[in-house]
């Protein structure tokens, strides 16, 4: 007897990452703009991320990928891990010691530094998720 195609049984498999930035000597979150060069969703406030490269680990490919985009070079501490299923991603939620300037990549257009509650209203899809399941646990 032939089973079924069950999706249910197939173990979540990540394809993105993001990383969630918070400054410790504020508290605030940075925000990057997508720029109009960004295929998916261009114009929303999001995190750094995106995917793996071939032979990244997840995490190695959100750090990179945060390093790239910012090209932040200091230190940084690893605060948690916020798996959404329907977004097949991870988001790494980081800490760096204090709030800096980004030096943006063509993928974005702008950043910016926010506390909450968060002031923006155009924000990636990912992000609101993240938060949400941040928030629930």
């Amino acid at each position: 007897m032939s089973e079924l195609y069950n999706p249910e049984s197939i173990p979540f498999t990540p394809q993105w990452t993001g990383v969630w930035v918070e400054a410790a000597d504020t508290g605030r979150t940075l925000f990057l703009l997508r720029s109009r060069f960004e295929p998916l969703q261009p114009y929303v406030w999001g995190w750094p991320g995106g995917g793996p490269e071939r032979g990244e680990s997840l995490l190695e490919g959100a750090l990179r990928e945060f390093w790239e985009e910012t090209g932040y070079e200091g230190s940084l501490t690893i605060t948690g891990e916020i798996r959404l299923e329907d977004f097949k991603s991870i988001t790494y939620r980081v800490t760096v010691p204090r709030e800096f300037i980004p030096r943006l990549n063509f993928e974005h257009a702008s950043w910016t530094w926010v506390g909450r509650p968060i002031p923006i209203e155009a924000l990636h899809p990912g992000v609101v998720g993240a938060q949400l399941a941040w928030e629930q646990e």
